[in-house]
């Protein structure tokens, strides 16, 4: 009670999270982990990474820090460092200083998309 976490958790959390707490296994087609962990104080986090995507194909990382859109072809991606931009203001995509981290973040967001959404879905013990 009163307690603020912090950890980077997703919709898809609820149902595993739920079966977990009803002591009913989880399926292995289950996206999402269980919550459980965070609830109970075992741990502060059950992962370090969320993305999301949506029908117009622009894919979006977040790694409690830096959020990442990787826009559909002819829109420029955006990132936000949301530590000193939490409005997300500035986009630093297109800063020289940047070039880096959107080539590994792009790179990051295309192997993740061409994964199976089930195959995502994290193993009892990760």
């Amino acid at each position: 009670e009163g307690k603020t976490i912090r950890a980077l958790v997703e919709h898809i959390d609820v149902f595993p999270t739920l079966m977990d707490l009803t002591g009913v296994k989880i399926p292995k087609s289950a996206q999402g982990r269980s919550l459980v962990p965070i609830l109970r104080g075992q741990t502060d986090k059950v992962r370090d990474v969320l993305y999301s995507e949506d029908r117009t194909g622009m894919t979006m990382r977040f790694d409690g820090r830096y959020k990442f859109i990787l826009n559909p072809p002819g829109i420029q991606p955006e990132l936000y460092d949301l530590q000193s931009d939490p409005r997300e203001i500035t986009n630093l995509a297109g800063k020289p200083e940047q070039r880096d981290r959107v080539a590994n973040l792009t790179t990051e967001i295309d192997v993740w998309n061409k994964q199976d959404a089930v195959s995502r879905r994290p193993r009892e013990g990760t």
